[in-house]
């Protein structure tokens, strides 16, 4: 949600339109289909990501899986606190497949 505070004591809230929503589906996917890192702000953090899923949580909102660069594990982040995204075109990523040795 963008915040958009007029005084001290009141604020305003207003919902991505649809628009936003498949602007940031159409960046994710594109970004995923060419394994692209990409950029964006979560909240007040800048984070650094290798997408890999879109999907939808239990509440019915979007959200995308991925792995933050230099990190081992899969975080998810919801649609609605991601904002300026970028994909980063000249760093692509291949996805690391966790083998786990099967025990006779």
């Amino acid at each position: 949600m963008k915040s958009f505070q007029l005084s001290e004591k009141s604020s305003v809230y207003l919902e991505p339109t649809i628009e936003e929503k498949e602007m940031k589906s159409l960046y994710f996917s594109t970004a995923i289909l060419n394994r692209n890192r990409v950029r964006f702000l979560y909240g007040f953090e800048e984070i650094i990501l290798e997408p890999l899923y879109i999907s939808k949580n239990k509440l019915g909102k979007k959200i995308i899986y991925g792995r933050q660069y230099g990190t081992n594990e899969i975080n998810v982040f919801e649609y609605d606190k991601i904002c300026n995204i970028k994909i980063l075109g000249s760093e692509k990523f291949y996805p690391i497949v966790p083998i786990i040795p099967v025990l006779n």
